[in-house]
């Protein structure tokens, strides 16, 4: 009895390894762990954009004559890309220069003041030959003023004597009395005249002076007008000469607005121009990666409109703001805007030996290298996964058994991981384990 149960064990066991070895195993995909160069990077789609785009707009209400030049036409700098019409703004110029002319004429009127100096100064030698003449008349006027006085006494003392004298001397006495009242009378008379024409003199001399202050204000009036006038001029001289639109930098015209001659207010767009030497990308990174990107961080610029070879760039500005965008799944994201800019060379080498022009406005895709190791232990990053306290973990072809191990890792992209510890260059790694495989479990290798 003991000899047939050892008999059916040695069997169970030989019957085991004979499956164990006829049986194939989980079939799994293999990678190389090698030593290289990896670098980490971040991908995003982009857009070309220029940095700024010339606007070019009436500069003052008028006519345009029609606009040639078409979307995509190259430019120079200085180049004539639109004309208003000229001879509403000559006429303009003329109006203006003329208003100018007239004020200027009268501004010279109104500084001449000889005449006015002139009556002032006879003004005022006439008032002091007044003071003379009522000072004169005064004195006669006392002088008149004694005689009536004598002759009123001296009849009086005719009068007295009226029976002593003769009707001669008394007829005599009371003309000279009369004669010298009456004397007397018209000089007080003349003497009153004299002094109301000195105080009415005296008044000249203000009236001129005021004369000569309203003509200072009206002359600064006159120089206000003047600087206004001279300004207007300026202004249709400079709306003459703007009236030739060149343009200001060498580049193509991106867009027209107008084509036809037509009568436009000031500041209707009429071309847009840029120039595509400062071309472009604009792409905006969530803001948990754009913490990695730095200025001057290489960037491969890829698509279907740069062709299968990517071309190079750099980032130039990394922007302080971000802003929130709602993605294609309903979820708010946190984006930064980065400037790409292309290396030098790039766009020419794109456009001469692969035929393809850019422009501003087409979709690519960026690839930001923010960190790179040479030298590292790499292996295809589909052989990692998470494990037992999420620690990262591989599978190792070991012949034809699985080892499970747990691994330290460094850089990362898309399609390779650096491992700090955990594997040695030559090792087979299995690439995306099935979630089914053991440690320790047979695999047969897909060749």
């Amino acid at each position: 009895m003991r000899k047939t149960l050892l008999i059916v064990f040695i069997c169970i066991i030989l019957l085991s390894v004979i499956f164990w070895w006829v049986n194939e195993g989980v079939p799994v995909t293999i990678g190389d762990a090698r030593k290289g160069t990896i670098s980490s990077y971040i991908e995003e789609r982009g857009k070309t954009t220029l940095p700024r785009q010339y606007l070019i707009s009436m500069p003052t209400t008028g006519k345009i004559m029609p606009i040639e030049l078409k979307a995509s036409m190259s430019v120079k700098k200085g180049e004539v890309v639109a004309i208003m019409n000229q001879g509403d703004l000559n006429t303009s110029v003329e109006e203006a220069q003329a208003k100018v002319d007239a004020i200027k004429r009268q501004i010279v009127l109104n500084k001449y003041n000889e005449i006015e100096k002139k009556a002032l100064e006879e003004a005022e030698k006439w008032i002091k030959v007044m003071a003379d003449t009522v000072e004169s008349a005064l004195r006669k006027v006392q002088a008149s003023d004694a005689r009536n006085k004598y002759a009123q006494w001296n009849l009086q003392s005719t009068e007295q004597m009226e029976k002593s004298i003769s009707k001669r001397q008394i007829y005599r006495a009371q003309m000279e009395a009369a004669e010298s009242k009456v004397q007397y009378e018209s000089d007080q008379f003349s003497y009153s005249a004299m002094k109301t024409i000195h105080a009415i003199s005296t008044f000249l001399p203000l009236y001129i002076k005021m004369y000569l202050t309203k003509k200072s204000l009206e002359g600064a009036v006159l120089q206000a007008n003047l600087n206004e006038a001279e300004a207007v001029l300026e202004k249709v001289k400079r709306d003459l000469e703007n009236g030739t639109i060149r343009s200001p930098v060498d580049g193509v015209v991106l867009k027209r607005y107008v084509e036809n001659e037509r009568y436009l207010s000031a500041g209707t767009k009429l071309l847009e121009i840029g120039d595509m030497k400062t071309l472009q990308v604009r792409s905006d990174i969530l803001s948990v990666y754009a913490s990695e990107i730095n200025l001057g961080d290489e960037v491969d610029i890829f698509g279907s409109a740069i062709g299968s070879i990517p071309i190079k760039g750099k980032v130039l500005r990394i922007h302080p703001k971000g802003f929130t965008q709602i993605s294609s799944l309903g979820v708010r994201e946190e984006r930064i805007p980065i400037d790409i800019e292309f290396a030098s060379g790039e766009l020419d080498k794109l456009e001469k030996e692969f035929h393809r022009t850019m422009g501003v406005g087409y979709r690519v895709e960026v690839r930001i290298y923010t960190d790179k190791a040479e030298n590292a232990v790499i292996i295809p990053h589909t052989a990692l996964f998470r494990g037992s306290g999420n620690t990262w973990q591989i599978f190792v072809a070991d012949g034809r058994t699985a080892d499970l191990r747990t691994v330290k890792i460094g850089l990362l992209n898309d399609y390779e991981a650096q491992i700090i510890s955990g594997i040695v260059p030559g090792e087979k790694v299995i690439i995306a384990p099935p979630s089914t495989i053991r440690d320790a479990d047979r695999i047969s290798i897909d060749t």
